[in-house]
């Protein structure tokens, strides 16, 4: 999908739906298997939803960290001390950007979603932090920076409520940017070069590159953070 394209317009207005669809989905009270209408059960409840993924997230970096970075647990204690409360239960598919759905241009649609692999039950401003995380983007023919090549920050964010009848609240955006951040590096410096290290694929070339990415992040997660810090956070 190039930017300017004749399909841009047409999947734009596809891809928020998609995502609002995604975001407000209908999840019954009951569903089949005691494990699943529990789980559903504690994504409802405030704060626990999001615990469940930071910790699950920082025992991925215990166990497979090379060595020590000290921002990453100055993030996950900001993150613990400000965890938003869940307002409404949405499924998050962890890493919906351009790329991860086909699109017919004949039917100007998105015919489907694809990567579900990092799915999960909770906020829908994890997903929405990460579709307008920069650099997924590119510019307009005016320069505009485009969420995923596709549309303008505002113009997304407002067809998105539009769309789903969900607010975006600005404060639970930048909190899912941090944790997105916290969770892009772990992946990028711990779990990817482990793999690698331990021989256990075939794609340890790609996994050890994608580490140098890590170091952007890392500033940009700083800055987010020098920011919180310096009004009290």
């Amino acid at each position: 999908m190039v930017s300017g394209s004749s399909s841009a317009r047409p999947c734009a207005r596809s891809w928020h739906r998609s995502l609002s669809s995604i975001w407000r989905p209908s999840i019954p009270s009951t569903c089949p298997g005691r494990r699943w209408t529990r789980y559903i059960s504690r994504c409802k409840v405030g704060r626990e939803g999001t615990e469940l993924l930071i910790n699950s997230l920082a025992r991925l970096w215990e166990e497979d960290r090379l060595e020590a970075i000290p921002l990453l647990s100055v993030a996950e204690h900001w993150l613990r001390r400000n965890m938003p409360v869940l307002d409404h239960v949405s499924m998050v598919h962890g890493d919906y950007r351009s790329g991860n759905f086909l699109f017919d241009e004949e039917r100007g649609e998105i015919t489907a979603i694809l990567d579900w692999e990092l799915g999960y039950l909770g906020d829908r401003h994890a997903d929405l932090a990460w579709v307008l995380f920069e650099p997924f983007g590119s510019r307009s023919e005016n320069g505009e920076q485009l969420c995923c090549g596709l549309l303008e920050r505002d113009a997304f964010i407002t067809a998105y409520q539009q769309a789903s009848g969900l607010s975006v609240d600005p404060f639970r955006l930048k909190y899912f940017t941090v944790l997105n951040l916290w969770k892009a590096i772990l992946f990028s410096v711990g779990s990817g070069p482990r793999a690698a290290n331990g021989g256990k694929t075939h794609q340890d070339i790609v996994l050890t590159s994608l580490a140098g990415i890590a170091y952007p992040l890392l500033e940009s997660m700083r800055r987010i953070l020098a920011e919180e810090y310096s009004h009290g956070a």
